[in-house]
């Protein structure tokens, strides 16, 4: 969940930060309270809603640009140089 939140990769505090406080142990140990551990179950679903707007705002703008980013839908079937002309028979 790190990942989807933009933290990044290479601080172990950061990225895993979210998985610690999702544990039961952790919460216990660090003494959440029912106020805060709603709190960040709130927050939590918060942050899922805005990455599925995110997601959907993607897949929208990919539909609208077509499948191969260039404003047309692809043919699927252009061969190995689909802007090469085509030869034309020596008379």
């Amino acid at each position: 969940m790190g990942r989807m939140l933009g933290l990044s990769d290479h601080n172990p505090l950061a990225t895993h930060v979210l998985e610690l406080i999702n544990r039961s142990d952790v919460q216990n140990e660090i003494n959440l309270d029912l106020r805060q551990k709603n709190a960040l179950t709130q927050y939590q679903a918060q942050v899922r809603r805005m990455i599925g707007q995110q997601i959907a705002a993607i897949h929208a703008q990919m539909q609208q640009n077509g499948a191969d980013g260039t404003g047309r839908q692809s043919s699927g079937n252009q061969g190995a140089n689909p802007g090469a002309t085509v030869a034309q028979p020596c008379r």
